[in-house]
């Protein structure tokens, strides 16, 4: 699972939910934020369709990452294990993990280069 949840009532935006996320789920600092792919879903809520959940999905360059600076319900109250995995951002690295959402393996397994060119020195 990539990192990321909900915008909170204290973000002001979706970037700001985003840099917030990535602080709490990696202890991480990110730049260079770009979006990338926006995936729309059924939200289902207590067995029935509440509606649809918009995933936005960002390329972005990682500044830095202290694992211990890692805070929130994942780490405090964690459902499961949440392990950092580096993957290398190639085909083969995509295809050796689980990637959710399956849309976002997908789109990434056709697009690669694309991601990569969104950081293009000539696009900044």
């Amino acid at each position: 699972v990539t990192p990321g949840g909900g915008v909170e009532p204290e973000d002001d935006t979706v970037i700001n939910a985003l840099h917030r996320e990535v602080a709490e789920e990696l202890g991480a600092k990110i730049v260079d934020v770009v979006p990338c792919f926006v995936d729309t879903v059924e939200h289902i809520e207590g067995g029935g369709i509440k509606g649809v959940k918009v995933q936005h999905f960002f390329v972005c360059r990682l500044a830095s990452m202290d694992p211990t600076r890692r805070h929130g319900p994942e780490i405090d109250e964690p459902c499961g294990e949440y392990e950092i995995v580096r993957v290398p951002f190639s085909r083969m690295g995509i295809a050796a993990v689980h990637l959710v959402p399956l849309s976002l393996r997908h789109y990434l397994d056709g697009n690669i280069e694309g991601v990569r060119a969104m950081h293009a020195p000539d696009l900044g």
